[in-house]
């Protein structure tokens, strides 16, 4: 669990007295408070620690609070080595009904902290912690629903919900974001800029500060052109095999419902070698593989995207490890959908969603040919020729004369998968025909307009 605050000599406040003078009761207090403020601390020098614990030795019973300390005390004196005996510890006094300790738990399958990560029961520790009704763990649950951390239950609905409940700072950067992208909600910049200016935590200051950098101007997300839900598995992988696919890679949001980035992909599986080649914008990566089913497994795989929200805010890109890729066969359309199924190692938890769709160069083409449409036809000063793109392209025009001389160049650009348009201004042509020549990914597709006077 990420705790924030850096614990300073001044706790050694509490310890002017022995306590084993003082009653039940006030133990009891005292040793809630130092728990307290233990929870919030990273780091600590071990003659602190030890102070502390001997001061407060003649306190620790097998009372929940001060199994719940003795917990803490274990992890700090074994930080990222061996959490075993402080989970013994939580497990007790969460046992006792103590709500931190119960979260302290779901943060342990959360993160496999000396046990196997499993989020399952993770969120089970958490739902029950939030009965008990701690805070941090409303913060957490919320947290598991936004990003849908277990199987089928992501829910941003929930998510908001527990997020509005709790006054853990993270709570509001996580509403911020439900703003700001307009993700359970409609979307309010406004509302969302309030947010994170409000809120005294680092994330909220460093997204604070990205978004002063480049601009309020947060589009809203566009929805993924096709499902996966609506074809069926591929039953014959020869027909990915040893041939080169091209199409666009899509990664969405946590509903899996809108594109929050995409790239231009190409995939080569070569059967022979058993080799995957896989080309994301200008970046080449390749991997030895295995086939099972409908599933494409690759030994080492990783893609980089930069992240949306910086959870861990050491990394401005995360790093995608490809665990398997999914494919189906879209017969409606003619061409091949790949889920992806990735995990982020800076945050040791699963990716946002990844899909892929890809096709041959050929059937690329021919579907860009057949979109192609020049407004007007006959033109006297302008004209617009709109298209549909299949993946993310560079998209340029050029006109030239019957004589194959260029007469007038609109230069290359970045455009997003779909519908597209380019407006070619042209009153200084002589009347006549002319060929406008659209230049996507270097392939060219020409059509005939003739200039009026």
């Amino acid at each position: 669990m990420k705790r924030t605050i850096t614990l300073c000599k001044a706790l050694l406040f509490i310890w002017g007295t022995t306590f084993a003078q003082i009653d039940s009761n006030l133990c009891d207090r005292r040793v809630e408070k130092i728990a307290d403020k233990l929870s919030s601390v990273i780091e600590i020098e071990q003659e602190t620690l030890n102070s502390i614990e001997l001061n407060i030795s003649s306190c620790l019973t097998d009372t929940p609070n001060s199994l719940y300390l003795r917990g803490l005390i274990e992890m700090l004196q074994n930080v990222e080595v061996d959490y075993s005996k402080a989970f013994d510890l939580f497990e007790q006094a969460s046992g006792l009904g103590h709500p931190k300790a119960t979260t302290y738990l779901a943060y342990f399958y959360k993160n496999g902290w000396s046990v196997d990560q499993d989020f399952d029961i993770a969120q089970t520790y958490l739902e029950l912690a939030v009965e008990m009704e701690d805070p941090t763990a409303i913060y957490a649950l919320g947290y598991f629903y936004f990003k849908g951390l277990t199987e089928n239950n992501q829910n941003y609905q929930n998510a908001i919900n527990l997020f509005a409940q709790s006054n853990n700072p993270m709570a509001q950067h996580w509403l911020a974001i439900h703003h700001l992208f307009g993700l359970g909600c409609d979307q309010d910049v406004t509302s969302g800029i309030d947010l994170l200016s409000s809120n005294d935590v680092s994330n909220s200051q460093i997204l604070l500060e990205k978004l002063n950098s480049e601009g309020y101007e947060l589009e809203g997300l566009k929805e993924l052109r096709f499902s996966v839900n609506t074809n069926e598995p591929l039953n014959n992988t020869n027909e990915i095999l040893d041939t080169e696919l091209y199409g666009g890679l899509y990664e969405l949001e946590w509903s899996g419902q809108k594109v929050i980035s995409e790239h231009a992909i190409q995939i080569y599986l070569d059967s022979e070698n058993n080799s995957l080649t896989l080309t994301e914008d200008d970046l080449s990566l390749s991997s030895s593989f295995q086939i099972t089913g409908n599933k494409i497994i690759p030994n080492d795989l990783d893609l980089s995207f930069p992240a949306l929200i910086q959870d861990n805010l050491l990394c401005e890109n995360y790093t995608y490890k490809v665990k398997e890729i999914e494919f189906f066969n879209d017969l409606e359309q003619n061409q091949f959908i790949a889920k992806i199924h990735t995990w982020i190692s800076e945050l040791n938890e699963p990716g946002l969603p990844v899909f892929c769709n890809f096709m041959s160069q050929e059937l690329l083409e021919s579907k860009i040919q057949s979109s192609i449409s020049l407004h007007p036809n006959s033109f006297q000063t302008s004209f617009e020729t709109t298209f549909t793109l299949e993946k993310p392209s560079v998209v340029g025009l050029e006109v030239y004369d019957l004589n194959g001389i260029k007469k007038l160049e609109i230069p290359s650009s970045n455009f997003s998968t779909g519908d597209g348009a380019i407006h070619v201004n042209a009153p200084q042509l002589q009347t006549g025909v002319y060929l406008s020549v659209l230049i996507v990914d270097g392939s060219t597709f020409s059509n005939q307009i003739i200039k009026t006077n």
